[in-house]
């Protein structure tokens, strides 16, 4: 359902950037905040200080109420979460590091049903199409990019689609 836009990561905040899918989503909910219901909520925990600097950001943004940052979840608690949302973050930055490991939750994400936003790894590339998301590099400006890209398609995006895109993969 595509009624509005509601935007989910579940995820560590260690060294994945979140900031940047923030800012991109701010640019993006100027852009169409009369137009339709718009939300993201982040579920996850990070040991560096991550989860209160991105409290900040989303109060520095005016994104209150807009943003949710929920810290750590545990696995439990997920489902209802998930039946609130209709758009996966798979955001890891775009380096060695992550380049080639499977995006666990892009797959979990498909299988669940939901289409992803996912940063262009070669990992990613090689499960996310047109049919199930769209790939973006790991830049606000790129986040954006890809929300717009999503609205722009969202009527060809089905659960049943989604899950049979990864489904040699259950």
């Amino acid at each position: 359902n595509f009624d509005g836009l509601h935007l989910l990561y579940v995820g560590t905040l260690n060294g994945r950037e979140i900031e940047k899918t923030i800012i991109g989503f701010e640019r993006f909910y100027q852009a169409h905040k009369n137009d339709l219901p718009l939300s993201y909520t982040i579920a996850g925990d990070g040991y560096r200080g991550e989860l209160g600097q991105l409290k900040s950001r989303v109060s520095e943004l005016h994104l209150d109420g807009v943003v949710t940052i929920l810290g750590y979840v545990g696995h439990a608690d997920l489902e209802p979460l998930w039946g609130k949302c209709n758009l996966e973050v798979s955001f890891v930055p775009i380096n060695e590091s992550y380049d080639v490991q499977p995006p666990t939750e892009t797959f979990e994400y498909l299988l669940a049903g939901m289409p992803v936003i996912a940063t262009g790894t070669t990992e990613n590339k090689r499960i996310v199409s047109a049919d199930n998301g769209v790939i973006i590099v790991d830049t606000a400006d790129d986040f954006s990019q890809g929300l717009e890209r999503i609205l722009a398609n969202q009527e060809t995006f089905t659960s049943a689609t989604m899950r049979q895109s990864v489904a040699e993969n259950h």
